[in-house]
């Protein structure tokens, strides 16, 4: 039980770092960070019980029977639904992180990056920039194309979204616009 309340803890600190990342907080990303970690690291722990992999099979394993199965999607103890919240809240956390890894590993991000760092009209309205929300959504090119990304820009004096789009081909990006989002 105690290893429960642990996950559950850890999946309320990301969640608290994800609210304030999407109001462009500095340093939510260590909310996120935090929060994840904790939560895999007690996730882990409750597996190596071979009671909890049982409990965890015989909740996500469907029936044989038809009619059970159906019957087993209407199944709303407790004990079901904390271990099917648990594992799509875990599966949750990983897509957030696995989306922002890739996105800032590709060349559009580093051009929108640097194209918003030298953007005087964005410097003059949020100040110096200091840094950028952990979260990014949009869409990107793997070298050849179009990007479209927004980004969260946290400035000296506020933060804003900023929606970059950029054209790529043969692995040079160039910005084509920069659009401050209210």
């Amino acid at each position: 039980m105690r290893l429960q309340r642990t996950i559950l803890a850890g999946i309320i600190v990301f969640l608290a770092g994800v609210t304030l990342d999407t109001q462009l907080f500095p340093y939510s990303y260590v909310l996120i960070i935090a929060g994840s970690v904790v939560s895999y690291y007690a996730a882990f722990q409750w597996f190596r019980n071979k009671e909890n992999r049982a409990r965890l099979k015989e909740t996500l394993t469907p029936k044989r029977d038809f009619a059970e199965q159906i019957t087993q999607l209407f199944d709303f103890r407790w004990a079901r639904i904390s271990v099917l919240w648990t594992v799509v809240a875990l599966f949750g956390m990983l897509i957030v992180h696995a989306g922002s890894i890739l996105m800032r590993s590709t060349g559009a991000y580093e051009c929108a990056i640097g194209a918003i760092k030298s953007n005087e009209k964005i410097i003059q309205e949020i100040g110096e920039v200091k840094s950028f929300a952990y979260m990014i959504t949009g869409h990107t090119t793997s070298g050849m194309g179009f990007s479209e990304l927004s980004i969260g820009v946290i400035g000296t004096r506020k933060g804003v979204y900023v929606k970059a789009i950029i054209e790529g081909f043969n692995g040079n990006y160039v910005p084509t616009s920069l659009t401050v989002e209210k």
